[in-house]
């Protein structure tokens, strides 16, 4: 992630903050001197992505599309907190299919959060989940089990996560950003029934109401071999009728 996407996010998950409050942050997690990150915070306020308020302070300038979020409710919260503290060493990816709605044509029967964490922690989480959840839970779950079982019912699915996958920390939970997501639905199995005329549908509503890092998108769909299907889907000639 460069340094302009992390002021991004950062702005995105705390709104209004002062320079020291994002050097300190940055700074604490990051390698970069404070010379360059006042630097870049400058030279985005120049590009109109971010603006300065009263008294020194700053935020995303509104006038821009804004970035879609799975912003964590408490149950996703909670979660999330019980799942860190029994593995600290564990990375994490956690939202409900639900936060897709503002995306979609179709409103379906389905109540779903997805956990994504290491791949050989899969069922040690899977385990832990169960252990305080009476929803079900389904560790990597195939298509037979996903017909037979999922729909129609409250479950949290278990994935291993993907690496370097676009993820933003949004109130101490990491969550997948919408090129995670766009990229998502075309590949995992439990996101099967957003495929075919609903995938056109959110492509097309994220592209003209939220803002893309194409980029991102591209280099996340590479990895997971989804190259031809999301060029397809990002060409204008794609929706005509």
């Amino acid at each position: 992630m460069s340094l302009n996407e992390i002021i991004y996010e950062y702005a995105l998950g705390h709104g209004r903050f002062s320079v020291r409050e994002l050097v300190d942050f940055v700074s604490d997690k990051y390698d970069y001197s404070s010379s360059y990150i006042v630097k870049q915070l400058q030279d985005l306020v120049a590009k109109g992505t971010m603006r300065r308020t009263c008294r020194g302070m700053y935020e995303l300038n509104i006038a821009i599309k804004p970035r879609f979020s799975a912003y964590p409710d408490n149950d996703i919260k909670s979660l999330y907190n019980h799942l860190k503290e029994q593995f600290p060493f564990v990375n994490f990816c956690i939202w409900n299919v639900r936060d897709l709605l503002p995306l979609m044509h179709d409103v379906p029967n389905v109540r779903m959060t997805i956990v994504y964490c290491d791949k050989v922690a899969v069922t040690a989480v899977s385990e832990a989940i169960v252990s305080i959840t009476d929803r079900l839970v389904l560790p990597s779950p195939d298509e037979y089990v996903l017909e037979n079982l999922a729909y129609g019912r409250e479950v949290i699915v278990v994935n291993p996560l993907i690496s370097r996958s676009p993820i933003v920390t949004l109130d101490g939970v990491p969550c997948p950003r919408l090129e995670k997501i766009l990229v998502d639905i075309l590949c995992d199995k439990e996101l099967a029934y957003v495929r075919g005329m609903e995938s056109l549908y959110i492509y097309a509503t994220a592209l003209e109401n939220y803002r893309l890092n194409i980029k991102t998108l591209k280099r996340y769909a590479s990895r997971r071999n989804r190259d031809a299907d999301v060029e397809e889907l990002l060409q204008p000639e794609t929706y005509d009728s």
